[in-house]
């Protein structure tokens, strides 16, 4: 259920660890003075992309890839528990020793693409295309700011699998896949939500974590906004005949707009209530191939975490 990880671990003696570690580090002094470096880097280990600061480590890339060489399948607690203790043998190093700085949870499902749908989370943050060489495969959405250069403290990442594999390995996959991602660029973020931490490695197989962030992918899927949605009359029970007329009537953007422009208080007004409904998906019905996946998202959750 995780695929992007970037970790950190302190190292006790740097040039015993870079010597003794089996793949042969770049970097490490300049060849024409035979000077000593602080900075070690090997560029690909089992997919993993590694640097040594000092006496620090800094490791990036899939987990999924770094166990199975691909991360299209499903990648469940059992496999990513193995992943774990064996990425902190492969590296020397202990599962409590690697802190988490980075990670993004994920789930494939076989379903048709629905990120073309996607127009903005809690009606906030717009999604933007994903694209590789001029094709577009996907839509994300980040918190940051691209001024800044900022990516918040969570994004969303959702894209055809099958066509991302065929753009960047030529593999032709027999499935129609679908990814989903929810991206923790700070994991402080999830750790003042939940009871549950996640700050070293063997963290992300607890049972309650993984239930936590299973549960924050599905809210966050259920907090965007789909072109096509229409309002689910039958969901607004809960409200008065005419808050419910009021609601109805700001749905239809061009008598909201009427009202905007010759009853700027009745706007107002009404504004005030919609609010609380636009953009809850639990108000709105969703076309059809946005709906199947969203049934889709929550069994597969559940299936990674069990087994």
């Amino acid at each position: 259920m995780y695929d992007y990880l970037r970790l950190r671990a302190d190292l006790a003696d740097r040039n015993h660890y870079v010597e003794n570690f089996p793949a042969e580090f770049t970097g490490t002094h300049v060849e024409a003075t035979g000077e000593v470096i602080a900075k070690s880097y090997n560029r690909n280990f089992r997919g993993l992309k590694t640097a040594v600061y000092g006496n620090s480590i800094r490791i990036d890339g899939s987990i999924q890839k770094f166990l199975s060489g691909e991360n299209y399948t499903d990648f469940t607690r059992s496999k990513l528990k193995r992943a774990c203790k064996d990425l902190a043998n492969a590296y020397l190093l202990k599962e409590t020793d690697l802190r988490i700085y980075n990670f993004e949870a994920s789930v494939t499902i076989e379903a048709p693409p629905i990120y073309n749908y996607m127009k903005s989370y809690r009606n906030r943050y717009m999604f933007m295309p994903m694209a590789k060489n001029n094709a577009v495969y996907g839509s994300r959405f980040t918190m940051g700011s691209a001024t800044s250069g900022s990516k918040g403290e969570y994004g969303c990442k959702c894209y055809d699998k099958t066509q991302q594999v065929r753009i960047q390995t030529k593999e032709k996959l027999d499935k129609q896949l679908q990814h989903f991602e929810l991206c923790v660029n700070n994991p402080q973020w999830f750790n003042n939500r939940h009871p549950y931490w996640i700050n070293y490695l063997h963290s992300l197989y607890d049972i309650d974590v993984m239930t936590a962030v299973g549960g924050e992918m599905i809210d966050l899927f259920h907090s965007i906004t789909f072109a096509g949605a229409e309002l689910d009359y039958s969901s607004l029970q809960e409200f008065k005949p005419a808050q419910v007329s009021q609601i109805v009537a700001m749905s239809d953007e061009r008598y909201a707009a009427h009202l905007k422009a010759n009853h700027p208080e009745t706007h107002k007004k009404y504004s005030s209530l919609y609010n609380k409904v636009r953009g809850n998906a639990t108000y709105y019905r969703n076309v059809e191939e946005v709906a199947h996946f969203g049934e889709k998202l929550v069994e597969k959750v559940s299936y990674l975490i069990n087994n």
